[in-house]
């Protein structure tokens, strides 16, 4: 989950002077200058002050971590990494603090787990329920949720971090993590003609460099109706995507070629 200032969930939402300038119809960058005046910021801490704010947020600050442009890490054991920690060490409120970070600096604030699935912020249970053979993953949405979430960006995350980068725990081998990805979700569906590297299967297949894959950091794209918003996390080290023995993506661009189909049921080989 991503958080940037426009987002309708950043901590400002409520307060009346972002309500104000939302009512003007002002886009995004818009209202991220309106907001950087000192009248602005004066404004925004005294409705912070008089509880006008969102109240998930001095709570939730706990759980959030600070994008600066960096790809985000998702096990983060040490409370001084997230926002409350950060804004204690520079000694500012929460709020003062996220107001720095999301309309000054244009920062991303991110959620990576709740407390729930790892308290403690490591991620050993859900390499547990991972290993698990009825657990599929890797079946999110890529943009259905807008704002709220994308997980879109899970598949290039996990082959990263639970194959290659992960030090605080057990990692899979990148067999088991292709496995995972592929054939046990096509499994599940009853999708025989794909899933497997495999003469007279689909040729569907990522070219990946192994050293280099991982997900961008989140932001936000204004490319919908109406200028809405949605988030949108492009990954790095895919090299191609071939769907149907014709290469659809190269090196992150479309090429324009989409031989793709609506799928209804099983697929039969």
């Amino acid at each position: 989950m991503g958080i940037e200032l426009p987002d309708s969930r950043n901590p400002f939402s409520r307060h009346p002077t972002f309500q104000a300038l939302k009512e003007e119809g002002l886009g995004a960058q818009e209202i991220k200058e309106r907001l950087k005046t000192p009248e602005a910021k004066a404004a925004l801490m005294e409705e912070s002050a008089q509880g006008l704010g969102a109240r998930w947020f001095p709570e939730g600050a706990a759980e959030l971590r600070v994008l600066r442009g960096e790809p985000g890490e998702y096990e983060i054991t040490d409370p001084a990494q997230f926002v409350a920690g950060q804004a204690e060490a520079a000694g500012l409120d929460v709020w003062e603090f996220a107001y720095e970070e999301l309309v000054q600096k244009e920062s991303m604030f991110s959620k990576a787990l709740t407390k729930n699935a790892a308290p403690d912020g490591n991620l050993d249970p859900i390499f547990h329920d991972l290993k698990r053979p009825i657990t599929r993953c890797a079946l999110g949405d890529s943009g259905a949720h807008l704002t709220s979430l994308m997980d879109g960006g899970f598949f290039p995350w996990f082959l990263a971090h639970f194959c290659r980068d992960r030090t605080l725990g057990p990692t899979f081998s990148i067999e088991e993590a292709f496995k995972i990805l592929t054939s046990d979700n096509a499994e599940l569906y009853n999708l025989e003609d794909r899933g497997l590297l495999k003469v007279g299967l689909l040729a569907d297949l990522n070219v990946i460099d192994g050293e280099r894959i991982m997900p961008q950091p989140p932001c936000l794209k204004y490319d919908l109706p109406a200028g809405s918003g949605r988030l949108h996390q492009q990954p790095v080290g895919i090299e191609a995507t071939i769907k149907s023995g014709v290469v659809i993506m190269e090196l992150g661009e479309e090429t324009g070629d989409i031989p793709g189909q609506l799928l209804r049921g099983p697929q039969s080989v």
